[in-house]
């Protein structure tokens, strides 16, 4: 049952620890796409019912106003109930196991409730957590692995964020060292020029500025975007020499030549000697 969600060629089943982090990316696009996003944070959350009056209708501290905020409590609850079975029906096709034997007497919950549940069970922290964001890169270390060095270098960049966002940053030197050791023989004057780069600049308190990652990685696009568009304009040129015919009938002005007797200075134009 799809409770009239959109996205759903996005979903990712959660089957625990090892992929809670794309399930969540999953979930969380999905949920913002359909407009429930703001029940899975807590920002939106089931009405209240308004305060029923402790006098009677026809006493004069009545307050007329009840009605009118009962209309609203019921509006605004049957509102909240359609985005609350979308939730759920996201919950049931997203989860590995039924909602209810995961999350327990949560399913009857708030989606919050039920969301910091999963993310206490499943979100991966520590040192755990370092490891999978570096997983890849630990396998794959070299930018011959990659289809591209500048894809080695957005990879290199995203495990970057990524451990930053979770409060998790590594110093720069670890990424600068994976980065240039990784590209290989075929780059080893360009690591020489970004090691060089910055040895006569330095902070304000005189030491010597180390190259950031960030201007490094740019360098090396720059450079790659730049021998592209040599190697593009190469093949053009050698294109256009292979197609070029040879002449085969000699100079046009050895051919005017061939007319006129070569004794004597002949023209000054065609070398004719008849006339001058």
């Amino acid at each position: 049952m799809s409770h009239s969600l959109q996205g759903l060629g996005q979903i990712v089943k959660l089957k625990g620890a090892e992929n809670y982090e794309a399930w969540y990316k999953s979930t969380r696009a999905i949920a913002c796409l359909n407009g429930v996003w703001e029940l899975f944070t807590g920002e939106t959350v089931k009405p209240t019912l308004p305060a029923k009056p402790t006098v009677p209708v026809d006493d004069p501290k009545y307050d007329p106003k009840y009605k009118d905020w009962q209309d609203l409590y019921e509006q605004k609850l049957d509102k909240y109930n359609t985005k609350y079975g979308r939730t759920l029906g996201l919950l049931e096709m997203t989860l590995e196991e039924a909602p209810k034997d995961q999350l327990g007497e949560l399913i009857l919950e708030s989606p919050k409730e039920q969301m910091d549940f999963l993310k206490q069970k499943y979100e991966v922290t520590g040192y755990t957590a370092v490891y999978q964001a570096l997983g890849k890169i630990w396998k794959n270390q070299t930018a011959k692995d990659y289809s591209t060095p500048i894809e080695f270098a957005n990879k290199i960049k995203k495990a970057k964020a990524k451990l930053k966002d979770m409060n998790k940053p590594l110093p720069d030197f670890f990424w600068m060292w994976i980065f240039l050791h990784g590209l290989g023989n075929g780059y080893v004057s360009f690591v020489t020029q970004m090691l060089n780069l910055n040895l006569n600049q330095k902070d304000t308190e005189g030491k010597v500025k180390n190259p950031e990652l960030d201007e490094v990685i740019n360098q090396l696009i720059q450079q790659e975007l730049h021998s592209a568009v040599i190697n593009t304009k190469d093949a053009v040129k050698g294109m256009k020499m292979d197609n070029k015919r040879p002449d085969t009938g000699g100079l046009k002005s050895d051919k005017k030549k061939e007319k006129g007797d070569t004794k004597g200075d002949g023209c000054y134009t065609c070398g004719y000697i008849n006339h001058q």
